[in-house]
């Protein structure tokens, strides 16, 4: 009977040890890359959005740019053709 309890004891002491064992353990190293992963992941998501940001203000900047020239150009083409039509109109008047 006693090598019965003994062997039962010796099996619960190697249950426990094993089922405290079995327990992954997390890695701090592991731990800290991934942090240090999400970290990353996170400021390129931001670098990204400020990009996209910084490309959407430039695209905005030059088709007002262009509309504010092709006011200019539409503006000076309206000054030509009136001064070729007040130039028109004292050749008519210098040859009557």
């Amino acid at each position: 009977m006693k090598k019965v309890l003994s062997l039962l004891a010796i099996a619960a002491m190697f249950s426990f040890v094993a089922c405290n064992n079995s327990e992954p353990k997390e890695d701090p190293a592991a731990a800290e890359e991934a942090t240090n992963d999400q970290n990353a992941a996170e400021e390129m998501e931001d670098a990204t959005n400020a990009m996209e940001d910084a490309a959407g203000d430039a695209a905005d900047a030059v088709e007002e740019a262009a509309g504010d020239a092709a006011d200019a150009v539409e503006e000076a083409a309206d000054a030509v053709k009136e001064g070729a039509e007040k130039a028109m109109e004292e050749m008519e008047e210098a040859a009557h």
